[in-house]
């Protein structure tokens, strides 16, 4: 459970694999804890009654990281509770770019990575 949590049932998921970057994670570590999001996001809407969750992770000081430690959060949600989609956590001031330059920047960084 998040000691600071934003609803009631924020859950935290830890890898016991202990680094700071989600693509630090072994192939196999960020595989278990995706099978274990999927395995308890579903048990944490139903114990607090919620009809949907937020999933993130924070990766940086500039998203929000606090704990140096991948984790991920599920966070119950409700109508009207007040939280946000999680497109507007960031407002960047440089817009949403070029998609078709940014797509092939990617693409290229993911082959030759």
């Amino acid at each position: 459970m998040d000691v600071n949590s934003s609803a009631p049932g924020h859950t935290l998921l830890v890898p016991r694999a202990h680094v700071s970057r989600i693509e630090d994670l072994s192939d196999s570590d960020a595989a278990a804890i995706f099978e274990a999001l999927h395995r308890v996001v579903g048990p944490v809407q139903e114990a607090v009654g919620a009809s949907a969750s937020t999933i993130g992770v924070n990766k940086g000081a500039e998203s929000g990281q606090e704990v140096l430690h991948v984790h991920i959060h599920v966070i119950p949600r409700r109508k009207g509770d007040g939280g946000g989609i999680i497109q507007g956590i960031s407002k960047s001031p440089g817009g949403r770019g070029d998609f078709g330059v940014i797509a092939e920047s990617i693409r290229q960084r993911i082959s030759s990575g």
